[in-house]
This record gives structure tokens, sequence and C-alpha cells, in this order.
């Protein structure tokens, strides 16, 4: 985790982009628990799933809101790797986590 944030500073990416795009994990164990044990969505998680997409887009547009927005960061301001890095990382976290909880659960 602290790598993907390490690189969404590098790459000049906000970094509550990234963090909520981890927020999809619960979205990826619901679908793993749908696919592998036939577990449904309730309407409390499609509501979860639409405030967390649009969260990512409303902070996706601080830039576009704000253009003078600056993060304060020890690293250089200029970005330094390609902001697709840190979006796979960001995208691969929950994937992780996910392949982890459904691991977990179908042991216990």
């Amino acid at each position: 985790m602290l790598l993907t944030i390490y690189f969404a500073v590098a790459a000049d990416v906000n970094v509550g982009v990234i963090t909520t795009i981890w927020s999809i994990c619960p979205f990826f164990l619901a679908l793993a628990d749908y696919l592998m044990f036939k577990v449904r969505l309730s309407s409390h998680h499609y509501i979860g799933i639409t405030l967390i997409v649009i969260s990512t887009i409303l902070i996706s547009l601080i830039k576009v809101i704000d253009p003078e927005f600056k993060v304060e960061t020890a690293l250089p301001s200029q970005a330094t790797v390609p902001t697709i890095i840190p979006v796979l990382f960001g995208l691969l976290t929950p994937v992780f986590f996910t392949t982890f909880g459904m691991t977990l659960k179908h042991l216990t």
C-alpha cells in the first residue's frame, strides 16, 4: 500500500484518487462472492458502489475545480513516474485483497 502512495506522489497523481480506487475492494469481494458462492448483492451494496464511483470522480476533479490546489510533498513537484503505474497499483491492490479474502473464506 505504501508503494502505491509513493508512486502516486511521484507521478503527481492525487493520492485521494488512488485510495478511493482501493475502496472498490468490497465490490470485488461482492463480485467474487457472487461468482463463487452465488451470494446476491442487496440494495445497500449498490448504493455503496455508486457512492464510491461518485467520490472517485469528485476527488479526481479537484484540479478542475481549483487549479491552484497543490499538495506539499517532499518529492519533486514534476512527475517522475508515468501516471499508469500508480493507477495499476491502485487497481491491483483490491484484487490481491479480494484473493486473500476469498481464500480465507474458503478455508474457514
